[in-house]
């Protein structure tokens, strides 16, 4: 959400240009392709992966939980060389992810039409992060 150009006090979603504009995405799932690599060589030592599982109540990480790894790429289009892309966005990968989503394809609709008063309420951070070790 984003606060609307027309009436300040409003939100508006980021699936769609305004407030009776068409949706970006139909069903409200935006899909991005993101590749990781833990082999930077501009990077010396850095904290290892952290061996236990990262969950608990908090939303974001309290220490570096990424260590040597780093994103290589990302695109919500086209992936790969010019002549040879493959779409990142195929209907399995969308339905697995509307799925995924907590959200029902009519909520994630609702939330991107019109104008909104507030933006959606958060949930509790799923798995989230542990607090900081002692």
């Amino acid at each position: 959400m984003f606060t609307s150009t027309d009436d300040p006090n409003k939100y508006l979603s980021t699936n769609t240009e305004s407030a009776s504009g068409p949706l970006r995405y139909a069903d409200g799932v935006e899909i991005w392709r993101v590749e990781l690599t833990d082999h930077d060589p501009r990077v010396g030592d850095a904290p290892g992966s952290p061996a236990v599982a990262q969950r608990g109540p908090l939303p974001g990480p309290t220490d570096d939980v990424f260590g040597r790894w780093f994103i290589t790429g990302s695109s919500s289009g086209l992936w790969g060389l010019v002549g040879e892309a493959e779409d990142v966005d195929p209907a399995e990968v969308r339905q697995q992810c509307g799925e995924a989503m907590p959200d029902d394809v009519g909520a994630r609709i609702a939330m991107s039409t019109g104008l909104h008063d507030s933006p959606p309420p958060h949930g509790d951070p799923i798995p989230g992060w542990p607090g900081k070790a002692q």
